[in-house]
């Protein structure tokens, strides 16, 4: 599996695994599973007479949720479907930000290209050649996808050993498991290289964009602030 070096716009490069074509195909056909129960459901539906389509646009209205079930689910669940999710699979912007609604728009569009045409040939072949995990969508939407084990990042929060009766100070539910990655990144950058001009402009650059996500303004530090943030979600994510 190769590895993919993400500079993230807090001027910190995370290593990420490409994932693999073969976990792709498999993710695919999770979510090819699901299809497969959806058309078994509605064509028990409509041998019962409960469900009756007519004409071309009922039949549109049926395939609907197949045609909008990437797009939705990217959006919705932070780059990842129920196939991507299983496998631990995630889209991603080259640049280490979250794709925005464009990107999933445009990764969509182009799944026809690359999914459909000589049944996903077009896809396998572009990932291959490409080298960083990118089908035709993901160039020209700037984005790939990475391998992310959430059990080693759900593990990595019982590390820390919270003070006994600890407090959250931040509402720190908006904040993605990719999110804590980055902030625990730029702990550990400032532990290992002090207090140097790159550690102090990376943190900055963190701080403001962490309060511009959570809407919050604190008169904390930089680095008092990114570590209340980090304390803040291994609370909140151990309280669930």
């Amino acid at each position: 599996m190769e590895n993919i070096s993400i500079g993230t716009i807090q001027n910190v490069t995370l290593e990420h695994s490409v994932a693999s074509i073969g976990e792709r195909i498999l993710a695919h056909l999770i979510d090819y599973l699901l299809f497969a129960g959806y058309g078994t459901i509605i064509l028990v539906l409509h041998l019962l007479k409960v469900l009756q389509t007519k004409g071309l646009w009922g039949t549109f209205i049926v395939i609907l949720p197949l045609l909008l079930y990437d797009l939705v689910c990217e959006l919705k669940f932070n780059g990842q479907n129920v196939g991507k999710r299983l496998m631990k699979l995630r889209v991603v912007k080259q640049d280490g930000s979250q794709p925005d609604a464009i990107s999933y728009f445009i990764r969509w569009i182009f799944r026809l290209v690359d999914n459909l045409f000589l049944f996903g040939g077009i896809s396998t072949l572009t990932i291959i050649i490409n080298g960083q995990g990118q089908r035709l969508g993901d160039i020209a939407a700037g984005t790939t996808v990475v391998r992310q084990g959430r059990q080693q990042s759900l593990d990595s929060l019982f590390h820390h050993h919270l003070p006994e009766n600890y407090a959250p100070v931040f509402p720190t539910y908006d904040l993605s498991e990719n999110d804590y990655k980055i902030i625990e990144d730029i702990l550990k950058f400032r532990q290992k290289n002090g207090q140097s001009y790159s550690v102090q402009n990376t943190m900055k650059n963190a701080r403001e964009k962490f309060e511009k996500k959570l809407n919050v303004n604190s008169a904390l530090r930089d680095y008092e602030f990114l570590t209340t943030l980090r304390n803040d979600y291994i609370y909140n994510n151990k309280e669930k």
